[in-house]
This record gives structure tokens, C-alpha cells and sequence, in this order.
């Protein structure tokens, strides 16, 4: 019976709709090769009883770079490997892309699943441990659970309004750097703004002439575009300018920009407070960020170097260990039976000093949210670097926190 479910959920192929936040809300993984290799697959756990649902749990939360809606397909298992582990292997697509996405899925074991990266999560995860999450009902003959929390709608893990909010806070205290395209020679071949940045450098500028802090004046900015500019380059003194600015993500995807370049006074004004040389171009990319991958400028004319009409450059993410967090104790004070389990889930907005802000529960009985809110304020996330400079950008987390009695 259970061979006849598990071989009837995996024949479905799933198309994923809806409506798709460009922003992730869920953590996206710092290493390269984090579900793009059998070596280092997402570990679901669940074992072959659960683990199929599990996946497609996972998947489903999956969105393109630009929150483009994903369809997958299981392509089947893999030879065990050398440690006795059988790995899925599954096919990812989203409109745009011109070859399908490999993604290696563990069944067997556990880590908190994470976006690989190039990829985001539209929606959250939604996965607690198999060996920590209770099952559906009280085991027979044992004690009761503590009842769930009222139904009602969930707070949105990273609104858009909250990201407008923390950038013009931040443009009123500090100055927010671009991000280089080239870590090892910054601001020679171009930067990026993402839309955080973008509003920041906005408010400042505002604030410095003099002028109201108004919703109009973040009109034209979205939270699924990442401004890039491209430098000209004096090659002894020859002039050589760019033509076309190209982005590919981490494992070969190219990503979309929005038609037409930006240049001459439509770039000075999309660019506050800050002075592009002349003779630069900028295009906007469909991301809420410039993603870890390759920047490619195409130029008029060999460039110094690599003496060719085009230059490659890296982009780099790197990311500062975080604390983990603890478990907690049960709340004195709060009755229940022995053996009585109780979940509360927590969001939050990690600043880009690893700080947790606007910490909101989302699920669990009330007499349990002050301890987990006071856990996530103490945690500290790992601190994100994009060539070098630290993403002011903040990023969601979500946390599940399980009190047993």
C-alpha cells in the first residue's frame, strides 16, 4: 500500500502558480555547490515514508531569481553513496530559462533546508525536523498535546513597505555604499544598487537638499530590480566604452534585464548622490540583488585588459558564521501534562549587522511567544558580503522553536 502511494506521488509533475514575491523568504545558501551535486544535497529527511511529500513541500516554496514560478519533475534516485545514502535527482524549470536546473534531494537525513543558490523561496519552507516535529495526533494512550493557535492569516515574511521603511531609517543615519562589480578592482569596471541601497542613497540625497521624504520619490524603484552600471575604460589614454552589461547566476543561468540601456541624463538621475564618469551605461537587472555568478561587459573596442572586447567578472558572496539556536525550556508558569509538545514559529528581518528586527510570531499559543522572541533577539545571523561589501539588504529568516514538557 505504502509502495502503491509513494510510486502515485511521485508520477505527478507539478506546475507552481500564483503570485510571487521577488524578495526570498528563506535563507539562501552560501555554498556554490549546495544541491547542484550528489556531494552536497538539501536534506529533507523523512525517510521514504514522509520524505517524498517533503520534497515536493520543499520545491514548491522554490522561485526563480526574479520569483519567476518553478515547475519540477523527479528524474528518479541515484547509486548509493559511499557512506549507503540513495540521493533523488530533480529536474528544475522557470520561464526563461534555457536549460533545466539539476537539484539533488536527500530523504534520509536532516539540515535545515536552504535556497541553492541562484534560486529564492516564493513562500516558506515550512519543514521541521522529522525527529522533532510531532505527529499528527496524541500517540495512543498518551497524554494530550497543548491545542494549536487560532487559524488566521500569518504575517508576510518581508513585505515591501518594511524594506522601504529600513532603507530610508538607514539613508537618514549613513552613507550606503554601491556594490563593485569587481571585488579586485573596485569601482573600475562598474557597481550595482540594489533597490535598498537605491532608496537609502535617495533618502540622504533628499535630506541633504533640503527636500520632504515622500513616497514619490521612491516611485520608480522596485524591489525585483537591481540597478548595474558599466564604466568606460581609459586604456592608455583610449577611451573604450561599454555597449551591453550581462549577468549570469551561479551554475550557468543567465538572468533577464529589462529591455534598453540607461545612459546620459536618464542614468545621472537614476543614480543619487553619486557621479558616474561619462560615457557610462546601466541596465536594470530582474533581481532583488546582484546574485553570485559572473558579470560580463561587452565594449566598443578591446578592453585593458584582458585586451579582448569583453570582460568576466566574478561576483562573490561570502557569509559570517551565525549562532545557532538553543532550545528552550518550558515557561514556568504554563500547565500541562508530561510529554505535552508545543511548536512556535518566529519571523523576523536580519539586518546587515546579523541582527534580527520587526521579530513576529507566526504560529504557537501565546504563552510561549516571549521566550522564542527573546531567542531570535539574542541570535546572530551570519553577516552577507557581496565583493567585498556587506548587503545593507535585509534578508528573512524564519525560526521554529519546539518546548517540550
Amino acid at each position: 500500500m505504502v509502495t502503491l502511494a509513494l510510486a502515485l506521488l511521485l508520477a505527478q509533475e507539478p506546475v507552481i502558480t500564483g503570485d510571487r514575491s521577488i524578495v526570498s523568504q528563506c535563507e539562501v545558501s552560501d555554498d556554490a555547490e549546495y544541491g547542484y551535486t550528489q556531494e552536497n544535497p538539501i536534506k529533507v529527511g523523512g525517510t521514504p515514508m514522509y520524505g517524498p511529500a517533503r520534497q515536493r513541500r520543499f520545491l514548491q516554496a522554490l522561485a526563480g531569481p526574479a520569483g519567476q514560478p518553478l515547475t519540477f519533475k523527479r528524474r528518479g534516485s541515484l547509486a548509493p553513496t559511499a557512506d549507503g545514502i540513495i540521493i533523488d535527482l530533480y529536474e528544475v524549470t522557470y520561464p526563461g530559462l534555457e536549460k533545466p536546473i539539476e537539484l539533488y534531494l536527500d530523504l534520509y537525513r536532516w539540515d535545515p533546508p536552504r535556497a541553492p543558490q541562484g534560486l529564492l523561496c516564493a513562500s516558506e519552507i515550512g519543514l521541521a525536523p522529522p525527529d522533532a516535529a510531532p505527529p499528527p495526533g496524541p500517540p495512543p494512550g498518551g497524554p494530550p498535546r497543548m491545542p494549536p493557535a487560532p487559524a488566521g492569516p500569518r504575517p508576510p515574511l518581508l513585505a515591501w513597505d518594511r524594506v522601504v521603511s529600513h532603507a530610508i531609517d538607514w539613508g537618514q543615519k549613513e552613507e550606503t555604499p554601491p556594490i563593485p562589480l569587481d571585488e579586485a578592482a573596485p569601482l573600475r569596471y562598474g557597481v550595482a544598487f540594489d533597490p535598498f541601497t537605491r532608496i537609502a542613497r535617495v533618502t540622504r540625497a533628499a535630506e541633504a537638499a533640503g527636500k520632504r521624504i515622500a513616497p514619490a520619490l521612491f516611485a520608480g524603484i522596485r524591489s525585483a530590480e537591481t540597478l548595474l552600471v558599466a564604466f568606460p575604460l581609459d586604456c592608455g589614454g583610449r577611451l573604450v566604452r561599454p555597449k551591453s552589461i550581462n549577468v549570469t547566476a551561479q551554475g550557468g543561468r543567465p538572468l533577464t534585464t529589462v529591455p534598453g540601456i540607461i545612459e546620459g541624463g536618464a542614468l545621472a538621475r537614476a543614480l543619487p548622490a553619486f557621479t558616474a564618469p561619462e560615457g557610462a551605461i546601466g541596465v536594470l537587472l530582474r533581481a532583488s540583488t546582484l546574485p553570485a555568478g559572473h558579470v560580463t561587459i561587452a565594449y566598443d573596442g578591446p578592453a585593458c585588459p584582458p585586451e579582448a572586447s569583453t570582460a568576466t567578472l566574478d561576483v562573490r558572496w561570502t557569509s559570517s558564521p551565525g549562532t545557532p539556536p538553543v532550545s528552550l525550556p518550558w515557561p514556568e508558569g504554563v500547565e500541562a501534562p508530561p510529554g505535552t509538545s508545543v511548536a512556535v514559529t518566529v519571523h523576523a528581518l536580519v539586518n546587515h549587522e546579523g541582527v534580527a528586527q520587526d521579530i513576529r510570531v507566526a504560529d504557537g499559543p501565546e504563552a510561549f511567544h516571549a521566550a522564542a522572541i527573546e531567542t531570535v533577539a539574542r541570535m546572530r545571523h551570519g553577516v552577507i558580503s557581496i565583493n567585498g561589501v556587506v548587503s545593507r539588504l535585509p534578508r528573512p529568516t524564519g525560526h521554529t522553536f519546539f518546548f517540550r514538557r
